[in-house]
């Protein structure tokens, strides 16, 4: 089988596989559904739902932001740092940024990522909206 040309500015490093992306997505929504039910729980078990729903409400924003500024400014969330992968700009291998990410994050809320599974390159519609792709990290050489 003959492998689709590059398009201008692709990343150097391989691009991540589907799975190193969906099991860095499940990560992080456990990070989230911690974020978010536990307090929401323990509010509930001792009769206090107003304080649940706000500290769940909190949980959704702190996850909200880990996506945003964590793709932004590191290209990472904890999921993708475990899984060690990467989000990067095509025009030049760089971190997002935040109107990149902000872009990135809001085609994916909106268009479910499916493309991922069907493209040699695992872009989804929302990293070729924001002109970005995510990457495999090399593992750091220990020095001795």
């Amino acid at each position: 089988m003959i492998e689709p040309k590059p398009e201008p500015g692709t990343p150097q490093a391989p691009y991540a596989s589907a799975f190193e992306r969906y099991a860095a997505e499940v990560k992080d929504r456990l990070v989230a559904a911690v974020l978010v039910y536990a307090p929401l729980a323990v509010a509930f078990a001792f009769g206090r739902e107003g304080l649940g729903f706000a500290l769940a409400g909190g949980g959704l924003l702190f996850a909200f932001a880990h996506e945003l500024v964590g793709t932004a400014l590191w290209g990472q969330t904890l999921g993708k740092k475990v899984q060690r992968i990467r989000v990067v700009r095509i025009a030049d291998g760089e971190v997002p940024g935040f109107a990149c990410a902000i872009r990135r994050l809001g085609w994916e809320q909106i268009v479910i990522p499916i493309g991922v599974l069907f493209r040699s390159d695992h872009r989804g519609f929302h990293d070729r909206r924001a002109g970005t792709a995510v990457i495999r990290v090399a593992r750091r050489q220990r020095s001795t």
